[in-house]
């Protein structure tokens, strides 16, 4: 085995830095496209809220539904529950500015910078290893970034989902509950 150097470590940590930036990128799309699928759920149910409200015009809320408290309460939690999905989906599909690891424009100013007639392998050495340095550095401050809003994106994908579930259950409960006591009232 070949004996560790400066440049081997520099490599490790530029490797690991790397392949935490793709995680996190990838877990942020995959994040993205559970919020817009939530929304997408949310809106379906949404739709179906105000097919089942505005069928017909007696009743609780222009449903067909008795005028008493809880057939006006049922509805209206569902569609704050609906509502909050929504919500909290955009919340976390809002557009955000993130740092991006070196780019390779950066990348050929700081090789040009050593390329030059002097150069000499030593220096060349030198100067690969500050790049590499540099680049651990870059990518880590764009990794700390991409977790910090990756967070607030997986909360409010989570709270979206909450709103969602808790949509599902009541928009479910709803017509089940009027039907079964429907002939009662």
């Amino acid at each position: 085995m070949k004996p560790c150097t400066p440049g081997d470590l520099i490599d490790l940590a530029l490797e690991r830095a790397r392949y935490e930036y793709t995680e996190l990128a990838d877990n942020w799309k995959l994040l993205d496209t559970k919020a817009q699928a939530t929304a997408a759920i949310a809106g379906v149910f949404l739709a179906a809220f105000f097919t089942f409200v505005y069928r017909d015009s007696d009743g609780a809320a222009g449903c067909g539904l008795p005028a008493v408290i809880h057939w006006k309460v049922l509805p209206a939690l569902l569609l704050v529950c609906l509502l909050a999905a929504i919500v909290c989906s955009l919340w976390a599909m809002w557009v955000t500015e993130v740092d991006m690891p070196p780019s390779g424009e950066w990348t050929w100013d700081a090789v040009k910078e050593l390329l030059t007639p002097t150069a000499t392998a030593d220096s060349l050495g030198r100067g690969m290893r500050r790049i590499k340095r540099d680049f651990v550095e870059d990518w880590l401050k764009a990794n700390r970034v991409l977790e910090k809003y990756g967070q607030t994106k997986a909360a409010g994908v989570m709270w979206a989902q909450r709103a969602l579930l808790a949509g599902a259950v009541l928009g479910t409960v709803l017509p089940i509950w009027h039907l079964f006591t429907a002939h009662a009232v």
